[in-house]
């Protein structure tokens, strides 16, 4: 069994977390983009008018930056790629045994970033 790209894992996964679908079209356009997955007609024009490239990365991004507004859904979608990741790569090539890896998602935002790393625990 192969590990699940990251539209599959929505579509099966955390389905419940993106119930209207038609309303996260969007962000599916940019994880496509962001993971090198296939695309529609529609899928590239909308990535195209967004990004200004003609073509994604193939095999991907390693970084993306994003520019988008309050309640765009960004934060569930930095959880869904941050948690993806976590569980469906491997990342023997970059960690030993003994040591443990963090993923995070964080926010440039002051007050958003305090929450988040007064709630992490060390």
């Amino acid at each position: 069994m192969t590990d699940p790209s990251i539209l599959e894992a929505i579509d099966s996964i955390w389905q419940p977390w993106f119930r209207d679908r038609d309303s996260w079209s969007p962000w599916m356009t940019f994880l496509r983009g962001v993971f090198d997955l296939p695309m529609d007609a529609a899928d590239k024009e909308l990535f195209e008018r967004h990004t200004g490239r003609t073509v994604g990365l193939s095999g991907g991004f390693r970084e993306v930056w994003v520019r988008v507004g309050r309640r765009s859904g960004k934060s569930l979608i930095a959880a869904t790629i941050a948690v993806f990741l976590a569980c469906f790569r491997d990342w023997s090539d970059w960690i030993v045994p003994g040591e443990s890896a963090e993923i995070w998602a964080d926010s440039t935002w002051e007050p958003d970033l305090a929450i988040r790393m007064g709630s992490r625990e060390e």
